[in-house]
Parts: C-alpha cells; sequence; structure tokens
C-alpha cells in the first residue's frame, strides 16, 4: 500500500473536478478506519461564484452537506497556500485541505487534496 505524508499529515485522497460553467460538484468525503474508529463520510458540495473583487473561499450547510463556495477562483492560477482545516472528526483527529483550481476559457480544473492529521 502506497503512503503519502505531508510532514505529520497521511494522505487521506486526491480528488480533480473538471467543472464547466454553472455545475456543482460533489464529493463524499470517506474517512477510513485508516484514520479513525470508524468510517465517517464528510460530504461537500463545490460551486464557482465569478462577480465582484473578492477572491476567497465561504462555506455554509445546505441540505445537510457542506457547500464550499470559491468566489473568483476564475483565473489561470489559483491555489491555497497553506493547508487549510476542513473539519474535525471527534477526538480522531483532523481533515485538511490543499486546493489548487486552474481555469481554461470558462471550465474550471479544481484538485484538492485531503489530509489527515492525528489529535494528540
Amino acid at each position: 500500500m502506497l503512503k503519502v505524508r505531508l510532514d505529520d499529515r497521511r494522505l487521506i485522497n486526491t480528488y480533480q473536478l473538471i467543472l464547466p460553467p454553472g455545475a456543482r460538484g460533489e464529493i463524499d468525503i470517506v474517512i477510513s478506519t485508516d484514520f479513525a474508529k470508524k468510517e465517517i463520510t464528510l460530504p461537500l458540495s463545490i460551486d464557482f461564484q465569478n462577480s465582484g473583487d473578492n477572491h476567497n473561499v465561504t462555506f455554509s450547510n445546505v441540505g445537510g452537506r457542506s457547500l464550499m463556495t470559491l468566489h473568483n477562483w476564475n483565473t489561470m492560477g489559483t491555489a491555497l497556500n497553506s493547508l487549510y482545516q476542513l473539519a474535525q472528526v471527534e477526538d480522531y483527529g483532523v481533515v485538511e485541505m490543499m486546493m489548487v483550481n486552474r481555469c481554461v476559457g470558462v471550465t474550471n480544473d479544481l484538485t484538492i487534496q485531503l489530509w489527515w492529521r492525528d489529535v494528540k
């Protein structure tokens, strides 16, 4: 089994979504028993909004899913510059995220890496 590490973190998974204009992506992040004491699913939806001047990421709860909205990530290349804490999974650990987006014309090519950090 291949193990990938970033400092003291272990890679959960890498997802790549190619999203045409107006499309909403969905990922059901499965945290297996390789990481937590029991399997847990974190439902995540992804939406792009390209209006205004602010370049950021916001989260809201929509229909039992976490909706991550990427505001003005429509440039040729945009990325998080540091790990972002996405979720605390009970007392087991923390899910952290790295993300990069490339926009080709009006189509977004989004890569998300999710990392597990044990709580000590």
